[in-house]
């Protein structure tokens, strides 16, 4: 393994989309936002080895968070079996966290995102390149629930 360093995508993984809050029934259950994969080429799932999210400097349980893209959703824990799931560079995943209270509409709230990825082209002799990303945005809650 050896490390990379694409810094200058960091800044666009969080997307400046509001964070949105989710109902079923007239009922609020989780909140959400949207990510872009860090760098100038989509990825396999599967080469995720770490993705972690932060809201106001509090680490939200890994438990607690459903992957969105393609249509389908995933656990965290699930992400390094996905071999056959692509995150095309256009894409953002949509990231779904359980929370029975939502969040206060109009309120800005902290968001950072941790993510260590294996690029996949790089796997030459056996090593592949790593990539660490890490971004930090303010996001404010949209008024509507979706």
């Amino acid at each position: 393994m050896f490390m990379t360093q694409f810094a200058q995508w960091d800044q666009y993984m969080l997307c400046d989309a509001p964070i949105e809050n989710v109902q079923a029934g007239g009922v609020v259950y989780a909140y959400q936002f949207r990510i872009h994969y860090p760098t100038y080429r989509g990825t396999f799932l599967s080469c995720i080895e770490d993705i972690w999210f932060e809201v106001d400097g509090e680490r939200v349980p890994d438990e607690k968070v459903w992957f969105m893209l393609n249509g389908k959703q995933f656990l965290l824990s699930e992400l390094e079996d996905l071999f056959q799931e692509y995150w095309w560079i256009r894409d953002d995943a949509v990231i779904r966290v359980v929370n029975l209270e939502g969040l206060a509409a109009g309120s800005e709230h902290e968001v950072h995102v941790h993510m260590q990825h294996r690029i996949p082209y790089t796997g030459y002799e056996g090593e592949y390149g790593v990539e660490i990303s890490d971004c930090t945005k303010t996001l404010t809650v949209k008024q509507e629930a979706v």
